[in-house]
């Protein structure tokens, strides 16, 4: 069956969904039709109507598990019920057979005591039967009045034990059958809707094709590919921009940690720049100095000048006449082209290579002028050996 087209504005939306799953292919799709293969398009229905018969077998085959299975639980649970009653059986026949056991021990019992009293020997005194019938009356009201109704009261609970698992087991097979029903219905629902689904597409191609041959749908065609492509490269534009912005806000963030950073760094070597010259001016005041220096300080002091102060201002002047220089340099090395960064981390390795030179030659260095030194010494003392003493020839 067709699926109708209500309006053109349906039509071309179906138009661009269906050109949007198919724009992927476009590359790849050669331009004559003897060197294409299949169509992807009959090649999808294909495959459709191949997963719907693999559901339609694997449903069928699950089915089938499941009416062995029933069949197992329903052959389970009469089995169980062979078990049940002949259990039932059994423990009536013990019951029997206890009550036979007793009546021939009993009378066992009664002969025993029958033939004891033979065996006494004769006296005048003869005993009465009735006592002997008291006692069998009395085991007879006994058995009416109270172990015959504890045998029905057992009896009846029995029965309504068993009558309550058989319901029980009835319970869940009529359940686990009502499940298989609704399972079984939900499949056969789940193959009528693929079934139609498949019609329903292949109506829907057959009448796309008949209307693309026309020049309204050819016309379609292209407005729908040229609004898909739009809309593509909106898309695109968009992701673009939203990554220039998040590429910026990076590196804006990077930027203000940088310089909280720096801010940061700046005030610790701040304060512990203060904390050193006040250590400094404690250990200036309490050392001792030269003549010419205590008069100097005793000439600022009467001035009401604090030696000590301005040379720290001195040096707090030259250090930030420093920083300025080299942050300008640093300016001037970016407007070249040149990475202070770089320069910075080359001149550090340079030092460290010095370093390392230098502290490898230095042993040698080392070695060199105490031997010199050793030289120096063996040469002044033969010269003094071979130079006579004064007053060694003095008359």
């Amino acid at each position: 069956m067709a699926v109708p087209v209500h309006c053109d504005a349906d039509f071309e939306s179906f138009l661009q969904q269906l050109h949007a799953a198919t724009t992927k292919n476009l590359e790849v799709i050669p331009k004559t039709t003897a060197e294409t293969g299949p169509d992807p398009f009959f090649e999808g229905l294909r495959r459709q109507d191949e997963e719907a018969r693999q559901r339609k077998a694997a449903h069928s085959l699950r089915w089938t598990e499941l009416d062995k299975e029933l069949s197992k639980k329903e052959n389970e649970a009469q089995w169980r019920k062979q078990i049940a009653q002949k259990k039932e059986e059994e423990r009536l026949m013990k019951e029997a057979a206890a009550a036979a056991a007793a009546a021939a021990e009993e009378a066992a019992r009664e002969a025993e005591q029958a033939l004891r009293w033979k065996a006494t020997p004769k006296c005048v005194f003869q005993p009465d039967s009735s006592a002997k019938e008291a006692r069998i009356a009395q085991e007879e009201q006994w058995l009416e009045e109270e172990w015959a109704p504890r045998l029905a009261l057992r009896q009846q609970e029995a029965r309504q034990k068993r009558l309550e698992e058989n319901r029980l087991q009835q319970e869940a097979w009529e359940a686990e059958v009502a499940r298989l029903n609704r399972e079984q219905a939900a499949m056969a629902r789940e193959d009528q809707d693929s079934t139609a689904f498949v019609s329903c597409a292949e109506a829907e191609r057959q009448r796309l094709e008949q209307e693309a041959k026309t020049p309204r749908g050819k016309r379609l065609m292209d407005k729908a590919a040229e609004a898909v492509l739009e809309r593509r490269g909106a898309e695109i534009r968009w992701q673009q921009n939203l990554q220039q912005r998040r590429m910026k806000e990076a590196e804006e963030l990077r930027r203000r940690e940088e310089q909280q950073k720096e801010h940061d760094y700046r005030q610790w070597r701040e304060r512990i720049r203060q904390d050193r010259c006040k250590q400094q001016r404690l250990q200036e005041r309490l050392k001792e100095l030269d003549a010419e220096k205590v008069a100097e300080h005793r000439r600022l002091e009467l001035q009401g000048r604090d030696p000590v102060r301005e040379m720290e201002v001195k040096t707090q002047a030259a250090l930030e006449n420093a920083v300025r220089e080299a942050q300008a340099e640093s300016r001037r090395m970016q407007e070249r082209g040149v990475s202070p960064r770089r320069a910075l981390d080359e001149a550090l390795r340079l030092a460290e290579l010095q370093r390392k030179k230098k502290q490898e030659q230095e042993p040698v260095r080392a070695e060199q002028e105490l031997w010199d030194a050793l030289l120096a010494k063996n040469r002044l003392a033969r010269k003094q050996a071979k130079s006579p003493r004064w007053g060694a020839f003095s008359m």
